[in-house]
């Protein structure tokens, strides 16, 4: 006979007999030593923005400053920048200082965790990439949450601008395999790659890089450097500038000239990407000029 059969039965006497056979199945579950939580590809939300400086030292831009603010109001899991955060270019120690101290300050309105991707405005050299470790830390890294894999690249190391090789290329290589090998049922896990340039342009990176992305079946992979919104799908992988977070539009004005940010939502393996033009996410006490 069908659990729910007598529909007599006071709602209370359900609940209570709807609760009972919870707690038994849970206990014959357990007692088999399955799982009962959550799974780790539960939906999550992040944002990607990039080229957030204002092209006037120790000044920040307005755009961005207005970005952050809406997406401390979305409340992603996390944020990444893709780089150009400074001015930068300057062999003065201290003009250095005030220009990531006055960047720092953008950093702390964030509520959220923050993961950063150097640019061509924050190392240039040896000397100004030992500056950004300092305060920053490794310059490419990776990280697992929900199941889904995203990996930092740096695309202006010292000695090595513009090209993903040496120690970082062989690190790179070796994270693809080990997530490749990661146990997580029958569903696909997301794996999602950042940097600055958009370097799937050159032929070093088309030759090196793009065939371990394809290999790896890697989803996204986010860059920014270009002061304007692309977008281009190469073989199954999407490929996204998102340079329009805050400096001047690059010429020529194309239909990608805007600022903006995007808010990338992951849910049951599957990756969905909105552009959202900064000013249009209003907080809730809107109509008491909030």
């Amino acid at each position: 006979m069908p659990f729910f059969a007598n529909t007599h039965q006071p709602a209370s006497m359900w609940r209570i007999r709807f609760f009972m056979f919870f707690m038994m199945l849970a206990v014959s579950l357990s007692s088999r030593g399955e799982d009962l939580t959550l799974p780790k590809s539960a939906s999550f939300s992040f944002v990607v923005i990039g080229d957030t400086k204002s092209g006037t030292r120790n000044k920040l831009s307005p755009i961005f400053l207005t970005s952050i603010a809406e997406i401390n109001r979305l409340s992603p899991a996390f944020t990444f920048n893709l780089g150009d955060f400074i001015e930068g270019g300057t062999s003065d120690p201290e003009v250095l200082q005030r220009e990531w101290d006055t960047f720092q300050s953008a950093l702390n309105r964030f509520e959220m965790p923050i993961y950063l991707a150097a640019g061509n405005h924050d190392i240039w050299n040896k000397q100004s990439q030992e500056i950004y470790e300092r305060r920053f830390g490794k310059t490419y890294f990776s990280f697992d949450y929900n199941g889904s894999c995203f990996i930092v690249l740096c695309t202006d190391l010292a000695g090595e601008i513009d090209r993903i090789t040496g120690q970082q290329l062989a690190w790179f290589e070796q994270e693809l395999e080990q997530r490749s090998h990661a146990e997580h049922g029958n569903e696909v896990q997301p794996i999602f790659v950042l940097m600055h340039k958009p370097l799937w342009f050159t032929k070093s990176w088309m030759e090196v890089v793009h065939p371990l992305l394809v290999k790896y079946d890697v989803d996204v992979v986010f860059a920014s450097h270009w002061h304007r919104y692309a977008k281009m799908t190469r073989d199954g992988i999407r490929h996204v500038v998102t340079g329009g977070g805050g400096a001047y539009m690059h010429p020529p004005i194309t239909k990608g000239s805007f600022h903006h940010y995007l808010f990338v939502i992951v849910r049951q393996g599957k990756t969905k990407i909105a552009v959202i033009k900064p000013g249009n996410i209003l907080s809730e006490d809107v109509l008491e000029g909030k």
